[in-house]
């Protein structure tokens, strides 16, 4: 376990502007180059295209993380380099003699760790919770007709029917 992490946000801020550029790049186009480049039609791709390129790519799937517990909650909230720090600390007092002043760290490193643990497993729940509420369906044009498909069967140059509300795991171009 590392005390001290590398400052890694320098390296985030470069890939996050290149990703940002090429985002924006393709917002600005029009939605005939976008349809020429992605090789689709307004009125959808044909069901033998679909195919071949969900065989070329891939399915449309988020990976899904192993269901975390309790106990991985509770360890994490005491890897906290603050929390570690006064532990540190708390032996150093033990060791000096001053008890009192250790018992106090320890309270102090605890209550820490149980309100991040407590914040953290209700954030997890609540990611959990909007994953789930994903819908598995969508709407798209295939055959020139509107057609509904699993949202793992979503491939590069699919024309989506989006209506209020839709939620999907995929980037789109509106």
């Amino acid at each position: 376990m590392k005390l001290f992490k590398k400052d890694e946000s320098k390296t985030n801020i470069n890939e996050d502007k290149e990703i940002l550029k090429k985002y924006q790049g393709e917002s600005l186009k029009d939605k005939e180059t976008i349809l020429k480049e992605y090789h689709s039609d307004i009125l959808g791709l044909s069901s033998n295209e679909a195919g071949k390129r969900l065989l070329k790519n891939g399915r449309n799937i988020v990976v899904k993380e192993d269901d975390k517990t309790f106990l991985y909650f509770l360890l994490n909230a005491f890897k906290d380099e603050f929390i570690i720090i006064l532990l540190v600390l708390s032996v150093i007092n033990f060791l000096l003699g001053d008890t009192l002043g250790s018992l106090i760290i320890i309270i102090i490193a605890t209550i820490s760790a149980l309100i991040r643990y407590f914040q953290d497993y209700a954030a997890y729940k609540f990611n959990k919770k909007l994953k789930s509420s994903i819908s598995s369906m969508v709407t798209v044009i295939r055959n020139k007709e509107e057609k509904e498909i699993k949202v793992s069967n979503v491939v590069i140059g699919d024309i989506i029917k989006l209506n209020a509300g839709t939620i999907i795991p995929a980037d789109l171009r509106i």
